[in-house]
């Protein structure tokens, strides 16, 4: 009998044990798993020559720490967020302005693009034909004449989504105002640009396709339709908005340029 109780005792006592060391085991691979991920995360700010933008920019042009505010962060892509800079108080001047126009605009360009070529590398700028301007305007403020240039950047002709620069010239052709959110383009990106997407037409035929099985289309309007890049799978997308006669607002589209799947659809009421 106490050899049978022993043999009882045997078959039971292992299970805490066991219990104990599956929850370690899923322990330990938990701590595995976010240790692969960790690198994913990067919080750390950008920095040239081991300073930081902000202190770079600072040191440089003899700005007061109140003229930049800088959120420009490492990514394993380049430099990524936003950054502004102040300097009515001390204007900068970028080396090496190469004037081709006569002209206020023609002259504030030239100095615009002397500063990417010399800061490229906190812009994230490795090709500058990729920086183009979309809008210039020359306006008469409390400090004189200004005139802003407005940039995007575009890889392989489609523009990469939420990347924008502007830089103010002023009255003495100095850079007296700029701000900028940079986007860090990834390898997967430039390679999916050069792959063939969905049409324009096509992208309409799946917005029609869309609203018409659930709604009447009389009226229907398609508008704002572009392909833009994105940093993230799958990396080119068609945005459009649209509506119909008897909606009071539009319905914007974020639809994968690849395979024609609507991966957001959001309604907008317009009062």
């Amino acid at each position: 009998m106490r050899h049978q109780k022993g043999i009882t005792e045997n078959k039971t006592w292992p299970w805490p044990m066991a219990v104990l060391f599956l929850f370690s085991a899923f322990f330990i691979f938990a701590q595995a798993v976010l240790a692969q991920k960790e690198p994913e995360i990067h919080s750390e700010p950008f920095k040239i020559n081991g300073k930081e933008v902000k202190e770079y920019l600072m040191e440089k042009y003899k700005l007061h720490k109140d003229d930049v505010r800088s959120e420009i962060l490492q990514t394993p892509n380049g430099p990524s967020g936003e950054l502004h800079i102040n300097s009515f108080e001390k204007p900068i001047t970028p080396p090496n302005v190469v004037v081709t126009e006569g002209t206020v605009e023609g002259r504030a360009r030239a100095i615009a693009q002397a500063f990417f070529r010399d800061e490229a590398s906190f812009l994230g700028i490795t090709a500058i034909d990729e920086i183009r301007e979309v809008r210039i305007n020359t306006i008469k403020g409390d400090r004189g004449q200004v005139t802003s240039v407005h940039y995007r950047r575009y890889i392989n002709n489609v523009e990469l989504e939420n990347m924008h620069i502007r830089i103010t010239v002023g009255t003495e052709e100095t850079i007296t105002n700029m701000s900028a959110n940079l986007v860090a383009p990834p390898l997967e990106l430039y390679e999916a640009v050069r792959k063939k997407t969905l049409t324009e037409n096509e992208i309409r035929q799946i917005i029609k396709q869309d609203l018409g099985a659930t709604k009447d289309l009389t009226g229907m309007k398609i508008s704002e339709i572009k392909k833009v890049a994105i940093p993230s799978p799958p990396y080119i997308v068609w945005t459009a908005n649209a509506g119909v006669k008897s909606d009071h607002g539009m319905w914007g589209y974020r639809i994968d340029a690849f395979t024609g799947e609507i991966i957001k659809k959001g309604y907008v009421v317009i009062h």
